[in-house]
C-alpha cells in the first residue's frame, strides 16, 4: 500500500498503468499522482483557487493524454476547453 498523507478521492489510472492520479481537496488542494511502484506524490494541478461544483456535481478522470479533466463552477452555464503547459 502507498501512503499519500492526504484524503485521496477520484483515483485514475494513467494510461501507460504506471501511476495512479486522484484529487485531493484538504490542506494543499490539487490533483496528484503517484507511482504504483512506490514514491513520492506529485501535485500535477494546484487547485486553491478551483471552484468546484460542490457535493454531486464534482468530476476527475484523465483524457487521453493523461492531462486532468475536472468540473469547474464558475457561476454560468459556459462550456470551456483548457490547454495545460508543461512545468
Amino acid at each position: 500500500m502507498v501512503e499519500t498523507g492526504t484524503e485521496a478521492e477520484w483515483h485514475t489510472w494513467s494510461r501507460d498503468g504506471r501511476s495512479i492520479y486522484f484529487e485531493s481537496v484538504q490542506g494543499q488542494p490539487g490533483v496528484f499522482r503517484i507511482p504504483v511502484q512506490g514514491g513520492k506524490r506529485e501535485m500535477v494541478v494546484d487547485l486553491k483557487d478551483f471552484h468546484s461544483p460542490g457535493i454531486g456535481g464534482s468530476y476527475f478522470t484523465l483524457d487521453p493524454t493523461d492531462a486532468p479533466l475536472l468540473l469547474h463552477f464558475n457561476g454560468s452555464d459556459d462550456i470551456y476547453a483548457l490547454t495545460l503547459e508543461e512545468k
